[in-house]
């Protein structure tokens, strides 16, 4: 079967250019030594790295299955998808991915964020922001496929003519029509099952320009999930969503908006991307908490408090009964002057 090298910055075939010595990308011009270059199957053109080796320790937790993955001089002593206590150790799996971007925000930054977040809440649980519970904060490289998605576009709607149009017009209306070919470039998506995915999409943007080869000693203090949904099973959701990005550029809102646009098959290439996690269960429901670790974006949903609550609504219930009572005196005064 034939091979293919894909650029790690754009997905683009590389080449060999002999004058350099190098592979060449013909598309956006990087050089990179043979030797840093991973061949690939052509037809899929997903591109992630090697597998882990035996320095790395791998975290399973018993109760979810999530894996986590880091340095042997970290210790997991919780699940930071479930928040489960038993995780069992074992040697690094899966595959490496090809770059991340590091962290930009410490312990102290993200624990600052979160506390932020709490305070537009009047009823969340003590507890929920106790030290116990900041404590499981934890910083998480994210497994995530960055798609680059090439697209015929050829879309059609109804919008208000103008003076200068000199097509039909028909009720004020006349029918435009988009085409050509446009490139989405690194949209992410997680590839972790144990991981929502309208949390993810809800800390977005990443700055993808700051990405960089990947290299182990970004994992010091860190966890790595492995991913367990691979390119091929994110298909469906990245068409979706390249087809909401279509519609918002041509037509978001248009009348009789019509897309028989043609969406080639993408590349992928597998990144790590950092976020901050907490997860905690009150009352039986998981409520969660990520913040990107890049760009200090928040997310999630928070518990309430019942009696912090039936508090409040018995404050306000007093409070309105004082008013009744305090008009009501004021107006029976009014009657006997």
């Amino acid at each position: 079967m034939a091979k293919s090298y894909h650029c790690p910055n754009c997905a683009a075939n590389l080449v060999f250019d002999p004058d350099a010595r190098k592979m060449a990308c013909a598309f956006c011009g990087t050089r990179i030594s043979p030797d840093n270059v991973t061949s690939h199957d052509a037809v899929n053109g997903f591109i992630q790295g090697e597998t882990w080796d035996e320095s790395a320790s791998c975290f399973l937790c018993s109760n979810c299955g999530a894996k986590s993955i880091s340095d042997a001089s970290t210790v997991a002593t919780f699940c930071a998808f479930c928040g489960a206590p038993s995780m069992s150790v074992t040697t690094g799996s899966g595959v490496k991915p090809m770059r991340l971007l590091p962290f930009q925000y410490g312990r102290e930054m993200a624990e600052r964020a979160f506390l932020q977040w709490c305070r537009k809440s009047w009823f969340l649980p003590n507890s929920f922001t106790s030290k116990k519970q900041i404590e499981k904060l934890t910083g998480m490289y994210v497994p995530f496929w960055l798609f680059t998605w090439p697209v015929d576009v050829d879309c059609s709607y109804l919008d208000v003519a103008r003076k200068k149009d000199t097509g039909s017009v028909i009720g004020g209306y006349i029918q435009r029509v988009r085409k050509g070919r446009l490139l989405w470039e690194k949209i992410p998506l997680d590839g972790s099952s144990h991981i929502r995915d309208d949390l993810m999409e809800c800390i977005e943007p990443y700055d993808l320009k700051q990405l960089i080869r990947f290299d182990t000693k970004y994992l010091a203090g860190f966890f790595a999930e492995s991913y367990d949904l691979p390119a091929e099973n994110l298909l469906r959701r990245g068409y979706l969503r390249v087809k909401d990005f279509v519609r918002g550029f041509c037509g978001e809102g248009r009348v009789n908006f019509n897309d028989h646009s043609t969406y080639h098959l993408p590349t992928a290439e597998y990144v790590y991307l950092p976020v901050w996690f907490l997860n905690y269960t009150y009352r039986g429901k998981t409520y969660s908490f990520a913040l990107n670790g890049q760009t200090g974006k928040v997310a999630g949903d928070q518990p309430i408090s019942r009696w912090k609550l039936c508090l409040f609504l018995l404050a306000v219930f007093v409070f309105l009964m004082i008013v009744v009572v305090f008009l009501g005196t004021r107006a029976l005064g009014g009657m006997f002057l």
